[in-house]
């Protein structure tokens, strides 16, 4: 009775890269067409040297996809091919990029090899060897997880024969038998796939549109004053396709000042040192704070006392908010600048620092240059942060953490 196959999920970036190699593919081949074999056989069998064959076999050996066999001679290495059932998750957005390109790589090489057989046999056009054929080509809609569950039941099937074929019990087994090879390919049909990109993109325009009117009745009419009615007319997108997406005006609100401000904040900047940090994000406020952004955000201070959550939603939109001053702060513990287990009290004193001189500096009108940077960090930030460590602050009575 033959072994059964090991089902074997492969997703290391290791063992993909050598399986994704050509010569220890080919080496694969040779193993389980010809069962057991030293390097000196397979070296002939490829062109290659006994040396190459045996650095390869020796890597496929420390994967586990082939392995050693006891051998009366000492003087020889027998190698077989470990009986595995190779399986691939699905690459989807969730794979990280090293995977990703690996499963790839892998993916093309083998894509590469299945193709020039079949087309070589197609153009060799040997009756004997067409016999052997059959071809199927079908498409079905389905689910992500259905797709999942129609590779289990072509693996399962696949297996069932294998088995049979092992045993000689397979129908019509007194008739010839030869090595078959079965491929599933399911993929994305590209020309279904274009049309749905074509209807994203003009969902996207479209709400690119309606999102930009917010911005700029906000500025010139105050949250009052703009109606979804004055945001559809300047859009040019009907009130009905405005509430499918956003179900009041404080959600569409704060979906616009979110995608106005994506992208702008340097929140994330490493510098390499916590004086640093603490300067490119007031210095990214030049491009985040503009003239359009400020008629915007004083079109909303009134709404923002009377509705909590409206409030809670955009003022973090500032840029230094106690989401910015929290991962700074962590990042100056991690290289010792600041003392651990206080990163929550540390941030929350340096955002009501920021903020402060920031909503100053928004209501007086006054620039964000590099000079008003320096000073906030060097003379205010810094040194409050200096003295919490010095036993001087006290951080007790910090409210502005918890809602912003």
């Amino acid at each position: 009775m033959s072994e059964t196959p090991e089902v074997r999920i492969v997703s290391d970036v290791s063992t993909l890269k050598a399986l994704a190699s050509v010569i220890r593919r080919r080496i694969l081949s040779f193993l389980e067409e010809n069962g057991q074999a030293t390097s000196a056989d397979v070296a002939r069998a490829l062109g290659e040297s006994s040396g190459t064959t045996s650095y390869h076999l020796r890597l496929l050996a420390r994967h586990g996809l082939v392995r050693e066999v006891e051998s009366a001679s000492r003087r020889e290495r027998w190698w077989c091919k470990v009986p595995l059932d190779l399986r691939f998750p699905p690459v989807d957005e969730n794979v990280p990029p090293a995977e990703r390109d690996a499963h790839l790589d892998l993916h093309r090489q083998r894509l590469t090899e299945d193709l020039a057989q079949l087309s070589g046999l197609l153009h060799k056009d040997d009756p004997a060897d067409l016999a052997w054929t059959r071809m199927s080509r079908s498409s079905v809609r389905v689910s992500r997880a259905q797709l999942d569950e129609l590779g289990a039941e072509f693996q399962a099937l696949v297996a069932r024969y294998a088995a049979l074929a092992g045993d000689g019990q397979a129908d019509g087994a007194s008739e010839a038998t030869a090595l078959v090879q079965l491929r599933l390919y399911a993929f994305l049909d590209l020309c279904v796939r274009y049309r749905i990109v074509q209807f994203m993109a003009r969902g996207e325009v479209r709400e690119n549109a309606i999102l930009s009117a917010v911005i700029t009745l906000l500025g010139e009419m105050g949250y009052e004053g703009m109606t979804m009615d004055a945001v559809a007319a300047l859009a040019h997108a009907s009130k009905a396709t405005i509430y499918k997406r956003w179900p009041g005006k404080a959600q569409l609100v704060r979906a616009a000042v979110d995608g106005y401000v994506a992208g702008r904040l340097a929140t994330n900047a490493d510098t390499g040192s916590l004086r640093g940090d603490l300067t490119a994000v007031l210095e990214a406020l030049a491009g985040h704070l503009t003239a359009e952004f400020l008629a915007m955000m004083s079109g909303l201070v009134h709404a923002t006392r009377t509705d909590p959550e409206l409030a809670a939603a955009l003022w973090p939109r500032l840029g230094v908010g106690y989401g910015t001053a929290l991962p700074i702060v962590s990042r100056a513990v991690g290289r010792g600048e600041l003392p651990a287990g206080a990163e929550e009290e540390l941030a929350g004193l340096a955002h009501e620092v920021l903020e402060a001189h920031v909503l100053r500096q928004v209501f007086a009108g006054g620039a964000f240059t590099p000079e008003f940077a320096r000073h906030v960090v060097d003379d205010l930030v810094m040194p409050v942060l200096t003295a919490y460590q010095q036993g001087e602050g006290n951080v007790a009575g910090i409210t502005g953490r918890a809602d912003v």
